[in-house]
């Protein structure tokens, strides 16, 4: 069997001395008695030891009594020991007895510390006075009885001691504060005679007194060690003997919510004294927060008196007292006047006498929406929304708003749980900000709401960046001259022709598809030119006169929207009307002037030698010579290169090679701004050869993310080369390609243009490579 030994308790009944050797870290009490003999005390770990006692004339302790030696100990006893004076007491010690030692007689000038609260040296051989070494004792138990030689008078710092005993000594006086008492033996016992004719000075310093939770502290002389009558609504306890009595009520109930007089007394002998006591205590312990329609209620629990007046602030607000009593105050404050965000307050209260701040958690029950339907997919005007979450229980108003007004519904149903609305109105959609409102209490959420306008924005990619869409999911162009959701601006004119015989203009494009109103054309900035026919992709006009050869620009205006453009069809010289036949040579003009042979043959030197001049001023060339530059300069035999990967031709002419390759596409402005740009770098080829014409066929794989609208545009480039002459259609016209000639044709569609003023350029970036040298330009841009 195991034991742990925490205390040892011995008995000596031979006159013997007594070894006692401890090696344990763990006892705490110590206790060696005898009327014979003696201990000595061997201690090997005195941390733990909280109480020695030893009896013995010649007993010893080793380690002797010292600190920090036996740091915990509380009690020290000697008895029947050798023991004849001390000169400081060890801090920890909390009770000091030496009994019946005969050699202990006189008790030294040593200040006796706060934290020792019992001495007794009853039994000894004390002789002379007790020294005044009390000042700093409150509560101690000091027993000096016993003593018969002890002479002298009781200092007055023993009126704070909680018990004295100076029974059997020759003591002669004591403080007055004792003689008021002198009846209670659990404070003073002495066999002096009570001082005839005496009266106890009894004072208490004020009259009036605020308690708090029914506590208060009074204050006076000669007030004694307390008092607790049964009868009495309070009980008085000591803080300091005879100076500072504690009042304390003994129940709530008891408290003093009314300021008026009480019955004090002290002591059952020495009668009453009135004193007014005023409970003043603003003890707010608990505070809840509860949501009402229109206010919030906070709920205060703890202590409070109802006869006083109250002020509470919520945040700086007013809170309204609703209800007041003895533990608890309800007060409002308008919701409207806290802002939604807190969710922690700050809570003043005062009354009269005090002031306290209360820190409360806030948290909104309600509303809260956890999830949004719609009966239609596509949500507008007359659409019920349905949210799940939680709504309260009164339900005494509801408003439900959609991006801070843009839209409202109108309540249909709530409950607990659901809330049933119908939209107003058509609005823009998207993320959507939807603010629900119940017994005015607010919340917000954020969810993604497809509507007209956002249905309308995917399908026509935000009205092709031309316009923007309406509520009702209709484009609303940022320009009259667009129509089709803005992807097609009016009017454009995208070529024409010039009649000589009838003298009528044919314009083709796009006039519009409403009715082509009011349409005014002029040619040349000058020439009016009489509007006979419209439609969407023709317009005609007549001119009164014949127009003057060369490129002619267009100025027009169809439903108010004007148009230019310059360079649009080609007015060529008309073919002098003669007697002679086709292959006269007559010279004869007829107005005294050369004629068009004679002019055609100055002007180029007989055609360069390389061919002749005909009757209407044109050169016929010679075989193999070009009839562009009047058959300056000779075809010469190329060999092209056509690329696999993008629509680039290279060729070679007399050992010198040029090739070009188109860069991006550009849409211009009317001031030579570019709007737009698209760049053509990734493209699927397709390449036929036949003896004798090459064909590259190129088509864009748009890859360029910056807009939507490039994705849907389609450009197919075709590169073509024959060593032979040809004819190819290009619209109206029959154009003729010269042997050995490239020809470049590139076809743009669905691009969506900004402006019906605006024009699309190809730019194109082309090199020489001569000698090794190389030259690059990327100056070259075509006008579609």
């Amino acid at each position: 069997m195991n034991f742990i030994l925490r205390s040892i308790d011995v008995a000596s009944q031979k006159n013997i001395v007594v070894t006692v050797n401890i090696v344990s870290d763990i006892m705490r009490s110590i206790i060696l008695k005898g009327y014979v003999g003696a201990y000595l005390l061997n201690l090997s770990n005195t941390t733990s030891l909280n109480q020695i006692s030893i009896a013995g004339f010649g007993s010893k302790i080793s380690p002797p009594i010292s600190f920090p030696n036996f740091p915990k100990l509380l009690t020290l006893q000697y008895s029947r020991s050798n023991i004849t004076t001390y000169n400081s007491f060890h801090p920890s010690l909390e009770s000091f007895y030496v009994s019946e030692d005969l050699t202990f007689n006189q008790i030294p000038n040593v200040q006796v510390p706060s934290t020792l609260k019992s001495i007794s040296f009853t039994y000894n051989n004390l002789i002379g006075t007790i020294p005044d070494v009390f000042q700093n004792s409150v509560g101690l138990d000091l027993d000096v009885s016993y003593n018969q030689k002890l002479t002298g008078s009781i200092p007055e710092s023993l009126c704070h001691a909680s018990y004295l005993n100076i029974i059997n000594t020759n003591i002669t006086s004591l403080p007055q504060c004792f003689w008021c008492y002198i009846n209670n033996p659990r404070v003073i016992q002495t066999d002096l005679p009570f001082p005839i004719g005496f009266t106890c000075s009894l004072m208490i310093s004020s009259n009036i007194y605020y308690t708090e939770l029914g506590r208060v502290n009074i204050t006076g002389s000669f007030l004694g060690w307390g008092y607790d009558d049964p009868s009495s609504n309070f009980t008085i306890t000591p803080i300091i003997p005879n100076e500072i009595m504690a009042i304390k009520f003994r129940n709530p109930s008891k408290f003093p919510l009314i300021q008026k007089p009480y019955q004090v007394s002290t002591s059952a002998s020495l009668g009453f004294s009135d004193i007014t006591f005023l409970e003043i205590a603003l003890n707010p312990v608990t505070s809840v927060v509860v949501q009402y329609p229109i206010y919030l209620q906070i709920i205060f629990g703890g202590n409070f008196n109802p006869y006083l007046g109250h002020n509470i602030t919520l945040m700086g607000t007013n809170c309204l007292i609703a209800l007041l009593d003895q533990f608890t105050i309800h007060c409002r404050v308008s919701v409207d006047t806290i802002p939604s965000s807190f969710n922690l307050f700050q809570i003043n209260l005062t009354n009269v006498y005090q002031s306290k701040t209360v820190l409360s958690s806030y948290q909104q029950k309600y509303p809260k929406v956890k999830s949004f339907s719609f009966n239609q997919k596509q949500v507008r005007a007359n659409t019920t929304m349905t949210m799940i979450g939680n709504f309260g229980f009164f339900f005494a108003s509801s408003q439900i708003t959609i991006n801070q007004g843009e839209a409202t519904c109108t309540t249909v149903s709530i409950n607990a749980t659901v809330l049933v609305c119908t939209i107003s109105n058509n609005f823009k959609g998207g993320v959507a900000n939807i603010s629900v409102q119940v017994d005015s209490y607010s919340t917000w959420n954020e969810t993604f709401i497809e509507t007209l306008s956002t249905s309308c924005e995917e399908t026509t990619h935000n009205c092709w960046g031309n316009g923007q869409c309406s509520v009702a999911g209709t484009c609303v162009c940022n320009d009259i001259g667009f129509y089709q959701d803005c992807s097609k601006p009016y009017p454009m004119v995208t070529s024409g022709e010039y009649n000589q015989t009838l003298q009528m203009v044919n314009l083709y494009g796009d006039f519009g598809p409403y009715g082509q109103a009011g349409p005014n054309v002029m040619i040349n900035n000058s020439v009016p030119c009489n509007v006979v026919f419209t439609s969407q992709t023709l317009l005609n006009c007549t001119v009164q006169s014949p127009l003057q050869p060369g490129l002619a620009s267009v100025s027009l205006v169809v439903d108010t929207i004007p148009y230019n453009r310059s360079s649009v069809f080609l007015v060529t010289r008309s073919p002098t009307n003669s007697s002679t036949t086709s292959t006269s040579t007559s010279t004869t003009s007829g107005g005294g002037g050369p004629t068009p042979q004679e002019q055609c043959e100055k002007d180029t030197n007989h055609c360069f030698g390389n061919g002749q001049c005909n009757v209407y001023g044109q050169c016929l060339c010679n075989r193999n010579y070009n009839p562009d530059d009047n058959c300056k300069t000779l075809f010469s035999n190329a060999t092209i290169h056509p690329n696999a990967t993008a629509p680039t031709a290279s060729f070679e002419i007399d050992g010198i090679t040029f090739d070009f390759q188109v860069v991006a596409i550009q849409e211009i402005g009317l001031d030579g701004e570019i709007l737009k740009e698209m760049l053509t770098n990734n493209w699927n080829v397709n390449i036929t050869n036949t003896s004798t014409l090459t064909t590259a066929t190129y088509q864009l794989n748009n890859t360029d993310t910056r807009s939507v609208l490039y994705n849907i545009t389609s450009v197919i480039a075709t590169i073509s080369y024959s060593p032979q002459e040809r004819d190819v259609t290009f619209g109206p016209q029959l154009l003729h390609i010269n042997p050995n000639s490239i020809k470049l044709a590139i076809n743009i569609n669905n691009w969506v243009y900004s402006s019906h003023l605006a024009t699309l350029l190809v730019l194109l970036e082309t090199k020489t490579n001569e000698n090794q040298q190389t030259v690059t330009m990327y100056s070259l841009m075509v006008d579609l």
